[in-house]
């Protein structure tokens, strides 16, 4: 039929297909996980401090999760669950919409464009709304529909009821979830603010059992505060949870959780354990140091104290965490790089390999960026050192140094002449500084000098050079049970870094064993104990010094733990030892032990002469103060960090 002139064309309006909303919401409506974590979501910005799900059994029983938020009224319902992609923060803001009793609580919303609404209908077609506040409320029957509306609501029934809150339901008749995967799933997504707890089925997860716990430790701060940290990792999806560090006092949420503590950010939140972690950090220690707000901490001297303390178990926890991410960071700069490399000879790339391969060892939480940038270096560097440049370099020398040279290759590869330098050059500087930084008042002796000298085992004696010698548990129990009862636990710190020293309040104790294989019983049995004792400078060595170190050998042959009966050499190292005193001490008959007492003069002079007076001659490459050479020997120089964040590379002060 012709169109009449001079009148409109009728207004077509769109029609929707039955199955339209189970096709826009993806996995919302088909992943029960997706689908429950969002409702959820729903009640966390509802201003709920409590959801409670209940999963039932078998299908055609009853789903329902009910929450005890600010609840819908009527035109509320109408206005944000009958919008298609309703935008939340433009009609609520990007918090949570609390009750009046909850007006000083603050939280993020994570609603964004009003789906998440509709996670019932991963169980079924059709589910039901019943939400109440202000005295009164409603239930509303929501089902899929297809025509001119893509669902449609029913009111079901009004009633009265105190309080607020919202309870969805529906019959089951597709993708039965499985409540224990459920509670584990929430548990990770919601578990930054204890505020809010969520339960299936009767029952949540607790912190410290939660399947997702990577680590947990404790955490002292100077006695000042106790903290305890828990490292959980979370499932990725639309809904995230808050990843970060959450700070607990008396259980409550202080500020929000983030990578930044004090004004340090530990980690890149974009990277993948950046977005998958979640630290909790727990204290009862702390009330005064809280904002009145509670949005974040005050500035005090204590929370300086507790924001590095935390920093530093952080990043420990996330270094043992992510070491298995080494290799793959390996490759994807040495494959970005490929086309540089072979331009090098074969040599240069092995090298290059093994800046990457230190790097990513030594700081697995370093970004693939730094390193690539760290190894544009390396490759110039490389260039630059080119055999033209190395015979230039020949063709200045001296004929005694042409010569010389020419010998040393005759007998050596660069490799081994690098290797020999390099050793001896470390003991050198070992040497160095003990020279130069024993008499300085301004060195920390017990945290500095004491584990430089007992990791130079070679200073008392080429026999105790071998790598063989190391800090077991047996040994470890024998002096923890020998000194158990005669100094506080805090004496045994840093198992991990070295676990041998032992931080008396005038000394530095290491105690280290070799064990051998029994022949005849195939039993590994310790063979030689070195204990090593050394005195704090200007503490004099005398007959009570010596016999305290020859308690300590019958004490540790007596104790029951140290199998063999091995032979254990004692030494204790003072500023002086007493004219008076018997310099060497054997224990036992026949002879089972020895104790000796040297000075740290003789240590010096001992090492010159076992470094055949090498240190006499180069003396012009050491002329460094003891404090600069004593970080050149930690490997601490002064450059950019590398991980990324803001940490210092450590001190010589944590050598220990």
């Amino acid at each position: 039929m012709a169109k009449r002139r001079g009148t409109a064309a009728p207004t077509q309006g769109s029609l929707f297909e039955e199955d339209f909303l189970r096709r826009t919401l993806g996995d919302v409506v088909r992943i029960p996980d997706v689908a429950l974590s969002e409702l959820v979501a729903n009640a966390w910005d509802a201003g709920a401090s409590a959801v409670a799900l209940t999963i039932p059994g078998e299908r055609g029983e009853v789903l329902s999760v009910e929450d005890d938020g600010s609840g819908l009224t009527p035109d509320s319902f109408q206005q944000r669950w009958m919008t298609l992609a309703y935008d939340r923060q433009k009609h609520q803001g990007a918090a949570a919409e609390f009750p009046p009793e909850r007006h000083d609580w603050t939280r993020r919303a994570y609603g964004r464009n009003g789906q998440g609404r509709h996670g019932l209908l991963c169980f079924a077609d059709t589910y039901d709304v019943e939400t109440w506040r202000d005295g009164g409320g409603v239930v509303f029957r929501v089902a899929v529909s297809k025509g001119r509306e893509p669902f449609v609501a029913d009111k079901i029934r009004e009633f009265k009821k105190a309080g607020h809150g919202t309870k969805l339901s529906v019959a089951v008749g597709r993708n039965l979830p499985d409540p224990d995967r459920i509670r584990n799933v929430l548990a990770t997504k919601f578990l930054h603010d204890p505020r809010f707890a969520v339960s299936v089925n009767g029952s949540s997860v607790p912190l410290a059992e939660h399947p997702g716990l990577l680590a947990e430790r404790r955490v002292d701060v100077d006695g000042l505060a106790g903290l305890d940290l828990y490292c959980v990792e979370g499932e990725a999806g639309r809904i995230k949870h808050q990843s970060g560090v959450a700070f607990w006092v008396g259980g409550r949420l202080v500020g929000q959780p983030g990578w930044v503590v004090g004004d340090t950010q530990v980690i890149d939140g974009r990277t993948r354990p950046g977005r998958r972690l979640t630290f909790v950090i727990k204290s009862d220690d702390l009330f005064d140091e809280v904002a009145a707000d509670w949005t974040g901490f005050r500035r005090t001297e204590l929370m300086a104290k507790v924001f590095g303390a935390v920093v530093d178990a952080v990043q420990d926890v996330l270094r043992e965490l992510l070491s298995a991410q080494v290799e793959d960071t390996r490759n994807e700069v040495l494959s970005e790089h490929k086309a540089q490399l072979d331009e090098l000879t074969p040599l240069e790339r092995v090298e290059v390999a093994e800046v990457v391969e230190a790097v990513t060892q030594s700081n697995p939480l370093v970004a693939s960026s730094a390193i690539s940038t760290v190894v544009e270096g390396v490759i110039e560097a490389k260039k630059k050192h080119t055999p033209q440049a190395l015979f230039e370099r020949i063709m200045k020398m001296p004929p005694e140094d042409i010569e010389g040279l020419n010998r040393l290759l005759d007998q050596w590869t660069v490799r081994d002449v690098l290797t020999v330098l390099d050793e001896v050059d470390k003991r050198i500087k070992v040497v160095e500084v003990l020279e130069k930084v024993m008499g300085d008042p301004k060195v920390d002796e017990l945290k500095v000098i004491h584990p430089l000298v007992t990791q130079a085992r070679w200073l008392f004696g080429p026999e105790f050079e071998s790598p063989a010698y190391a800090s077991n548990v047996t040994i470890r129990s024998a002096v923890k049970k020998v000194f158990g009862e005669s100094i506080p636990e805090s004496a045994f710190v840093n198992p991990k870094k070295r676990p041998d020293l032992v931080f008396l309040p005038d000394a530095t104790l290491s105690v280290v064993a070799t064990e051998d294989v029994d022949i005849a019983t195939g039993i590994a049995r310790l063979r030689t104990v070195l204990l090593i004792e050394l005195k704090r400078g200007g503490s004099d060595v005398g007959r009570r010094e010596m016999d305290q170190a020859v308690g300590y050998v019958e004490d540790l042959l007596a104790c029951g733990l140290v199998d063999g009966p091995p032979r254990i050499y004692g030494f204790v190292v003072g500023n002086c030892v007493s004219t008076k005193l018997t310099p060497v001490r054997k224990v036992g008959e026949p002879e089972v032990g020895r104790v000796e007492a040297l000075t740290f003069g003789q240590l010096v002079r001992t090492a010159n002469v076992r470094l055949f007076r090498l240190r006499d001659q180069i003396q012009d490459r050491y002329p460094d103060s003891g404090v600069a050479l004593l970080e050149k020997l930690a490997n601490n120089p002064e450059q950019l960090d590398l991980l990324g964040i803001a940490t210092p590379l450590a001190k010589p002060a944590d050598t220990s």
